[in-house]
C-alpha cells in the first residue's frame, strides 16, 4: 500500500511550488531535498537547469550518493509489485513517495500501473543523468561562488588562476599582516595615539591594546562586507555634514571635544551637587552621600546612581522630602541630557575610530593575498558580492551571466539555510527573484526552495544569521509555500520526548519557536541527567567542581563499554570550547582511553607522520639533535631504554651518531647522503622504506598520504627539505586519514559547532553550564544589524545603567540580549539533538526560581518541576535494556571493562623533554564561537598553567629561587593579578618549607613537565625524580577535594604504568605522589 501523504507533502516534491522547508533535527531534510531533486529529473528538467547548493563537501556527497541511488533503485530495482508491500526504509520508501506523487498527479489507474511507469521514466533518463552526472549543479555554496569568479575574473579583477587558501594559511597570513599592522602604529605617533583613545574608550584598560584591536578585528572579518558598505555610510555621512579635514587629524581633535564633554559633565554633576547643598542645607546623611557621588565619581559611574535614574529628582528615596524647585529639576535634566550627548557622542567616535583602523589593516592581508595570488573562500564570496550585486552585473546583463554560466538556472534549491550569511544571500537572491516572478521572459515556469532549520543556527560569530529563513520567507508572501517537517527519524522516543519536554519549557519561558516533534522509532533510547552541585569560594573549589564533572562522563564511559556491545567509537563526548574537549581528552587518556580529538584528527599530529616529519628536520639542521631524537623514540623498536639514557648525555650531530645503534646509524647516514640531492618526495619515501615505516605503523595510510602531499607543485623548490616543512604547516588543517579501527576503539570529542550535522549513537554533554544571558563584560562589541539585517552600526558594549540611560543604546543592547539569548538556546537544541540511542548530561544544580542564568538551569527547572515521574525517566542512572524500554537493568560495575589498551608505542617529545621548556600558551582557536574565552575562563586557565610554570622554574626547590621564579612567572603571564601572583608565591613558599615533600626529590636528576605519548594519547606528567633504580612521578593539586582521591590516584597510577614501560631496564620501582600545595599546607599522598 502506497504512502498517504497529504498536501503539504506534494508540495514538497512539485517543481511548480517554491517552497520553504523547516526542518528539525533528524527529520529527513537531506532524504527531502535529494527526492525533490529526483522528481525534477523525472518531470523532464534538465540537469544544468538544476543547482543545488549545500554547506559541506560531505552533503554534497551525500547529496549525489542519494540522487544516483534512487535513479539506480526506480531504474533497476523496482519490482512490479513493490507498491503492495508496507513502507520501507530507503529507497524503497524514497519511490514509494514518488509513487504516491505521480498517482495524485493522475499517472495511472492504480498502484502497479503508476509503479511501472516511474520504472520506464526512471529508466529513459538514468543513462544520461549518471554518465553526465557533472551537468547536475551539487556544489558547496563556497563552491558555487568559486565556479562563478573563475568565469569572471577580468570584471572581477583576480587572475584566473588564483587558488584558494586554506583556513590555517588564512590565519597564518593574518596573523603575519596584523603584526606588520601593529609595527606600523607603534612607528606612527598620531596612529599610537588612535589606538590609545580606542581602548580607553572600550574601558578595556587592564588589557593589552593590541589585544583589544585583535578582537574587534576578528569579529568585523566575519562580516568584511557589511561593515566595508557601513564604512562608505559613514564617511558619505561626514562628507555630507561638510567634515574635510585630514581623517587622522579629525579622529584626534573629535576625542578632544570628547573629553571636554567629559569635563563639562563632571563640572556640571559637581557644580549641581553643590547647588542642591546651597538649596537644601537640612540634607540628611544618605542625600549627603549621593552628592558626594556627584562630585567624586567618574563619568562612567554617574549613571549608576539611583537618584539619576530618577525622572524627577524628588523620586529617590532621600530626595523625597525636599521641596520641588522648577529650576533645580532643569538643571537635574540638563545634566541628564549632556550625558546622554556624551555617551552618544562617544560610540560615535568608537565606530569611526574602529572603522579607520580596520580598513586601513585590510590592506596588509590583502597586499599579501595578491602577491600569493591566493584567495580564501570569505574572499571569494565578498568579491563575488561586489561584482554580481555592487557592480549590478546580475541585474544589468542578465543573459550575459547565464551565457557564461552556459545554461540558465530554472530551480534554485538551498540547504542548511540556517548557516547562509546575509551576503551569500543577496548574492543569490536575484536568482530567487527571478524564479518566483513567473513566466516573464523565462522558456518556463522555474521554483525556488530552501530547507533549513533556524533552530540550528549557531554561527553567528562567522556571519550566520538566524532571522534570514523567516524574513525570506516574508519577502515572498504569495510565492513561498511554508512547510515543516515534524517527524524524527534519528533519536529513540524517550531522547525525543526529553527534547520535547524541555524545548516547551524553553517555548513558554522565552517566546522560543518550537513545535514539538514525533519520534518514529520502535527504539526506546536512554536519557540520564546527573547535576552536580558547585561549591562557592576560591578557584581551588572551581578545580573541584571540574574534577567532578570529569569523573562524572568517566563513569558514563564505563558504564556505557561495560554494558557490552557499545564500542568506545559509539560513544561522542561534546563540549562548548576546543580547549575543553582536549582537556577531558588528557583526562580519559590518563585512565587508559584512546580519544579522538580535532587536533589528534590532524594529518601533522599522526604519529607516523610525526616521525617523517621530526626526522626530515633534523636533515634540514643535524644541529638540532632533539628531532632526531623525536623521530627515534616516535618509531618503536629504533631506541631501546639504554638508548634514551645515552641521549640525556651526549647530542648526536651529523658526524657523531654514537647515541644510536650502528645499524641505525648506518641507516641514518644512507638518508643524509641524499638530502638535498633527490625530489623531497623521494626522500619521503626512502626515508619510509629504510626504516620499515610501513609496517612500524601498521600500513597507516597517512604514509601515503604524506608522500603525496610531498609532490604538491605548490612547494616552490622539489628539492629543499625547508620548503617542504613550510608547505606542510601551511596544511596544518588538513585532516588525517583515519582507519576505522582506530575510529571505533576511540572515543570522540569534538565541540557542539562541529558535530552540528551529525549524529552519533551515544553522546555525552558536560559543559551545559553557559551563560545564557548577555554579558557586557565578555562583548566587547556589538554590531547591530537593520530590520534588512544591513549593519546599523558598530557599538561599545555599555552596561546596564547607562544603556538604560540613552534610548538608542538601550535599543542595541535589547537586541543583542535577544540575539545572544537565542545563540544559546539553538545552541542547547543543537547539542541534545545529535544522540540516537542514549543522551548523558552533566548539569550543574541550581535553585529552581525564575532568575535562569545558565543553559543547565533550564534542566534542572524541567526535571524539578516535572515530578517524580520525570525525575526518575531522566536521572535512572543505568542503561535500560532496549527490549524493555525503560526499565531500569542493574549494571555489574564489577564487570570487565574495555578499560587501558595496551602500550603501543611510546614518545618523548622534542625540545620539550630535553630543556623541559612548558608549551607556550596559545590564542583561543576562533573555529567555534564558544573557544572565545571570556576574562574570568582566562585568568582560571593562566592560574593553573602559571602555578605549575613557577614549580617548573624553582630550580633546587630551596626559598632562595623563589622571587626568580615569581619573576619568571610576571614575565610570561603579564595578564595575571597581583592577588593570583601572591597566592602562587605562598603556595611555592609552602612546598619548600614541607620537609616530607622535599625529601621525595632527593635524586640524581629532576625532570619537570614531561610529554609522553601512548599510541596517539599525550600525557604530561609534573615531575619526574629519578633517584637510583627508583623513579618518581609526581603530581601537583591546586586544591584538594576529600570527595575525589579515586580519580586522582588513578590518574598518578596510569602515569606510573607509562613511565614502567619507557624504564624497563634499570628501574626497579616507579613511586608515585600526589601533591596538594595550598597557600598554607602541603598535603603528599603516596599512590
Amino acid at each position: 500500500m502506497l504512502v498517504n501523504m497529504d498536501r503539504g507533502a506534494l508540495d514538497i516534491l512539485s517543481p511548480n511550488k517554491s517552497i520553504a522547508l523547516k526542518a528539525s533535527a533528524g527529520s529527513g531534510k537531506t532524504f527531502n531535498l535529494s527526492l525533490r531533486v529526483v522528481n525534477l529529473l523525472l518531470e523532464g528538467v534538465e540537469p544544468d537547469r538544476i543547482l543545488c547548493l549545500t554547506f559541506t563537501n560531505k552533503a554534497t556527497n551525500e547529496m549525489y550518493e542519494r540522487i544516483i541511488k534512487t535513479l539506480t533503485y526506480l531504474a533497476h530495482e523496482l519490482p512490479e509489485e513493490s507498491g503492495q508491500g508496507s513502507l520501507q526504509a530507503p529507497p524503497k520508501e524514497e519511490a514509494l513517495m514518488l509513487a504516491e506523487y505521480w498517482m495524485q498527479r493522475g499517472v495511472g489507474k492504480d498502484h502497479a500501473e503508476v509503479l511501472r511507469y516511474l520504472r520506464k521514466k526512471a529508466g529513459s533518463i538514468y543513462e544520461g543523468v549518471v554518465r553526465e552526472i557533472s551537468r547536475l549543479r551539487v556544489s558547496t555554496i563556497d563552491g558555487f561562488f568559486n565556479s562563478v569568479l573563475r568565469l569572471f575574473p577580468f570584471e572581477a579583477g583576480v587572475l584566473p588562476d588564483f587558488r584558494i587558501i586554506t583556513e590555517s594559511e588564512e590565519d597564518g597570513i593574518y596573523r603575519r599582516a596584523y603584526d606588520e599592522f601593529i609595527t606600523g602604529i607603534r612607528s606612527d605617533d598620531s596612529m599610537k595615539q588612535i589606538l590609545t583613545n580606542l581602548v580607553l574608550l572600550s574601558g578595556s584598560a587592564e588589557l593589552s591594546p593590541f589585544r583589544v584591536l585583535d578582537g574587534y578585528f576578528r569579529e568585523m572579518l566575519s562580516i568584511r562586507t557589511e561593515i566595508e558598505e557601513r564604512e562608505q555610510e559613514v564617511r558619505s555621512q561626514e562628507s555630507e555634514a561638510g567634515s574635510k579635514k585630514q581623517e587622522v587629524r579629525g579622529l584626534l581633535e573629535e576625542f578632544d571635544v570628547l573629553r571636554g564633554l567629559e569635563k563639562k559633565v563632571r563640572a556640571d554633576a559637581a557644580s549641581l551637587a553643590g547647588r542642591m547643598r546651597r538649596l537644601y542645607p537640612d540634607l540628611g546623611r544618605m542625600a549627603g552621600s549621593e552628592l558626594k557621588k556627584y562630585e567624586e565619581s567618574q563619568i562612567k559611574d554617574l549613571p549608576a546612581l539611583t537618584s539619576l535614574a530618577k525622572e524627577q529628582y524628588t523620586d529617590y528615596r532621600y530626595f523625597s522630602s525636599l521641596e520641588y524647585l522648577p529650576q533645580m529639576q532643569d538643571t537635574f535634566d540638563l545634566l541628564k541630557e549632556e550625558m546622554r550627548d556624551f555617551f552618544r557622542y562617544k560610540n560615535r567616535i568608537f565606530q569611526r575610530i574602529t572603522l579607520y583602523l580596520f580598513m586601513r589593516f585590510l590592506q596588509y592581508p590583502d597586499r599579501t593575498k595578491q602577491n600569493l595570488n591566493a584567495l580564501s573562500f570569505n574572499d571569494v564570496t565578498r568579491i563575488c558580492y561586489n561584482l554580481l550585486i555592487g557592480n549590478a552585473l546580475i541585474d544589468e546583463s542578465p543573459d550575459y551571466f547565464y551565457f557564461r554560466l552556459d545554461s540558465r538556472i530554472e530551480h534554485l534549491l538551498i540547504d542548511e539555510f540556517q548557516d547562509t550569511s546575509i551576503v551569500q544571500w543577496k548574492i543569490l537572491k536575484p536568482v530567487a527573484d527571478e524564479l518566483t516572478s513567473g513566466m516573464g521572459q523565462k522558456e518556463r515556469a522555474g521554483s525556488f526552495f530552501y530547507v533549513g532549520d533556524p533552530k540550528q543556527s549557531i554561527y553567528r560569530f562567522r556571519g550566520g544569521e538566524s532571522r534570514l529563513f523567516d524574513a525570506v520567507l516574508s519577502h515572498y508572501p504569495e510565492k513561498l509555500k511554508a512547510r515543516s517537517l515534524r517527524r524524527n527519524f534519528r533519536s529513540g522516543r524517550v531522547i525525543v520526548d526529553f527534547v520535547n519536554r524541555v524545548f516547551s519549557d524553553v517555548s513558554s519561558h522565552y517566546g522560543y519557536d518550537y513545535e514539538e516533534q514525533e519520534s518514529t522509532l520502535d527504539r526506546e533510547g536512554y536519557v540520564d541527567v546527573r547535576f552536580i552541585t558547585r561549591g562557592k569560594g576560591a578557584a581551588s573549589n572551581l578545580a573541584c567542581f571540574t574534577e567532578l564533572k570529569m569523573q562524572t562522563v568517566l563513569s558514563f564511559v564505563e558504564t556505557l563499554l561495560n554494558r557490552g556491545g557499545i564500542l568506545p567509537g559509539d560513544i561522542a563526548i561534546l563540549c562548548q570550547k576546543n580547549r575543553t574537549c582536549e582537556e577531558y581528552a588528557g583526562f580519559l587518556r590518563g585512565r587508559g582511553y584512546d580519544v579522538l580529538t580535532e587536533s589528534s584528527e590532524g594529518l601533522l599530529e599522526q604519529p607516523s607522520v610525526r616521525a617523517v616529519m621530526n626526522l626530515l628536520r633534523w636533515l634540514s639542521d643535524p644541529k638540532q639533535a632533539v628531532y632526531l631524537f623525536g623521530f627515534l623514540f616516535t618509531v618503536e623498536g629504533l631506541l631501546d631504554e639504554e638508548g634514551v639514557r645515552r641521549f640525556f648525555h651526549k647530542s648526536p650531530s651529523r658526524g657523531n651518531l654514537s647515541a644510536v645503534s650502528p645499524a641505525i646509524s648506518e641507516k641514518l647516514s644512507r638518508v643524509q647522503s641524499v638530502s638535498g640531492l633527490i625530489p623531497v618526495y623521494r626522500l619521503v619515501e626512502r626515508i619510509i622504506g629504510e626504516f620499515d615505516l610501513n609496517r612500524a605503523f601498521n600500513y597507516d595510510p597517512n604514509l601515503l598520504y604524506l608522500t603525496g602531499m610531498a609532490a604538491s607543485k605548490e612547494i616552490s623548490d622539489l628539492l629543499s627539505i625547508e620548503d617542504l616543512i613550510v608547505f606542510m604547516n601551511s596544511r596544518s588543517s588538513t585532516k588525517a586519514l583515519i582507519p576505522s579501527g582506530v575510529s571505533e576503539k576511540s572515543v570522540r570529542l569534538m565541540t557542539v559547532h562541529k558535530a552540528k550535522g551529525l549524529e552519533f549513537p551515544y553522546v555525552i554533554l558536560p559543559e551545559l553550564d553557559i551563560r545564557m544571558t548577555f554579558d557586557a563584560r565578555n562583548t566587547p562589541i556589538i554590531i547591530d544589524h537593520n530590520e534588512d539585517m544591513t549593519v546599523k552600526g558598530l557599538y561599545l558594549s555599555e552596561n546596564k545603567n547607562i544603556a538604560s540611560l540613552v534610548p538608542g543604546l538601550n535599543d542595541v543592547r535589547v537586541r543583542e540580549e535577544a540575539r545572544v539569548m537565542t545563540d544559546r538556546l539553538n545552541y542547547l537544541y543543537v547539542a541534545l539533538t545529535r544522540a540516537k540511542a542514549g543522551l548523558m548530561v552533566v548539569a550543574e544544580k541550581s535553585e529552581v526560581s525564575s532568575d535562569t542564568r545558565q543553559l543547565s538551569d533550564i534542566l534542572c527547572r524541567v526535571l524539578e518541576t516535572g515530578g517524580q515521574e520525570v525525575v526518575s525517566k531522566y536521572r535512572s542512572g543505568s542503561l535500560p535494556d532496549e527490549k524493555k524500554g525503560l526499565a531500569v537493568t542493574v549494571i555489574d560495575r564489577d564487570a570487565p571493562s574495555i578499560g587501558p589498551v595496551s602500550f603501543a608505542g611510546k614518545e618523548l617529545s622534542l625540545k620539550d623533554m630535553i630543556q623541559g621548556v612548558p608549551s607556550r600558551i596559545e590564542p583561543p582557536s576562533l573555529d567555534d564561537e564558544g573557544d572565545i574565552e571570556n576574562p574570568d575562563e582566562y585568568r582560571d586557565r593562566l592560574f593553573g598553567e602559571a602555578f605549575h610554570y613557577a614549580v617548573e622554574m624553582l630550580k633546587d626547590f630551596s626559598a632562595d629561587s623563589i622571587p626568580g621564579a615569581i619573576n619568571r612567572v610576571r614575565q610570561r603571564y603579564v595578564s595575571l593579578d597581583e592577588g593570583a601572583i601572591m597566592s602562587i608565591k605562598r603556595r611555592l613558599s609552602s612546598l619548600v618549607g614541607n620537609s616530607g615533600f622535599l625529601d621525595l626529590l632527593h635524586g640524581q636528576a629532576r625532570l619537570p613537565e614531561v610529554p609522553f605519548a601512548k599510541s596517539d594519547s599525550l600525557f604530561r606528567v609534573d615531575l619526574l625524580v629519578f633517584d637510583g633504580e627508583i623513579i618518581r612521578v609526581m603530581d601537583f593539586k591546586t586544591g584538594h577535594d576529600v570527595s575525589l582521591p579515586e580519580g586522582y590516584i588513578k590518574q598518578v597510577g596510569n602515569y606510573m604504568q607509562i613511565v614502567r614501560e619507557c624504564f624497563r631496564k634499570g628501574v626497579s620501582e616507579v613511586e608515585g605522589y600526589l601533591v596538594f600545595a595550598g597557600e598554607d599546607t602541603v598535603g603528599v599522598q603516596e599512590v
